[in-house]
């Protein structure tokens, strides 16, 4: 069940952030407008391509969306904007800690099976 949760509420942020990148933060960055933006890049692909990651070896994937999330909070903290970081690395660390139940509940039934 947390897994199907974690892998539900990863495509939808995933999905969000991506759309909005696309249609807001790309045709920016290609008028030249968006120069604030290109810092954020490798912080909004790390947490995408660890939930990507996640769907075949979930553990790395859990461990990059929790660098990513980590990596998006401390930069909008660091740009002393708490609103942003927690908007945009609460929903990553949510999905996050839905994976790692998740495979604590695995090993817990791997334990007592054996």
């Amino acid at each position: 069940m947390y897994k199907q949760l974690a892998q539900a509420l990863g495509f939808l942020v995933s999905a969000f952030f991506m759309l909005f990148l696309l249609s807001e933060g790309l045709p920016d960055i290609s008028r030249g407008h968006g120069s604030d933006l290109l810092p954020m890049l490798p912080l909004w692909l790390l947490p995408v391509i660890g939930y990507a990651l996640s769907w075949y070896r979930e553990l790395p994937g859990v461990w990059l969306i929790t660098l990513g999330a980590i990596s998006w909070m401390l930069y909008h903290f660091v740009q002393q904007e708490p609103g942003m970081a927690l908007a945009f690395g609460l929903p990553y660390l949510a999905t996050a800690a839905l994976f790692m139940l998740h495979l604590r509940k695995q090993r817990a039934l791997q334990q007592k099976h054996r």
